[in-house]
């Protein structure tokens, strides 16, 4: 996937990904991870969210992108816009503007311990991003520090909804699943928003406590 640039020796060697260049890993979970990039074409700053693991076969990096790309058409001032949504030598990916903020992780590397009101104010906004999205049958699957942006102002925007749900579905399953109403989609949608809101409280408890639940990471 990733690939280092030895066309002209450098000491910090670019590591790139298609025309990105990535610059900083922001964060990353069991089932995602989002980079700092740089785009020549567009001559600014992504963050790029990406499955940890590649997509299974052809149907299931099919479906990976269809989810996104549905995800992506929701609008909502708690859910973060996609500038992007493609697919590099079979990794697929979710590019949001850098200039939305910075990822909560980053916020709390520098500000470890958050007013109680501060912090619910932010995962309230989450918890309405979220909710915005779950009417509409969207979940996100991997609500973690680096997938939340909170922005100067303070506003928080969700990123990458839906792009952790089936990287790893095997060809048969992500067929079985190919239509929007087949139960069992319906079925994972509905697990994963449970799981969405399990999460949030869990963010909640470290931004209040300034550590993991459990003294586990969340990432």
């Amino acid at each position: 996937m990733l690939e280092t640039d030895h066309t002209h020796p450098k000491p910090n060697p670019t590591r790139v990904f298609g025309r990105f260049e990535l610059r900083q890993l922001l964060g990353k979970s069991e089932r995602t991870m989002v980079w700092l990039a740089f785009d020549p074409r567009s001559e600014q700053e992504l963050m790029l969210t990406l499955p940890r693991v590649q997509p299974a076969s052809p149907a299931a990096l099919s479906l990976w992108l269809a989810d996104a790309k549905h995800a992506a058409r929701l609008n909502h001032p708690n859910l973060a816009h996609v500038v992007e949504v493609g697919v590099q030598d079979h990794w697929p990916y979710v590019a949001v503007d850098r200039a939305l903020g910075l990822t909560l992780g980053e916020r709390l590397a520098a500000q470890p311990k958050l007013a109680p009101d501060e912090a619910v104010g932010w995962l309230i906004q989450a918890l309405e991003g979220l909710a915005f999205a779950h009417e509409a049958s969207v979940a996100h699957g991997d609500l973690q520090l680096h997938q939340l942006l909170v922005s100067e102002q303070g506003t928080v925007r969700i990123m990458a909804l839906g792009a952790s749900l089936t990287a790893t579905a095997s060809s048969d399953h992500a067929n079985d699943r190919a239509m929007p109403l087949d139960p069992n989609r319906l079925r994972q949608a509905r697990e994963s928003a449970v799981r969405d809101v399990l999460t949030a409280g869990i963010l909640l408890h470290h931004l209040l406590g300034g550590a993991p639940a459990l003294d586990e990471p969340d990432t």
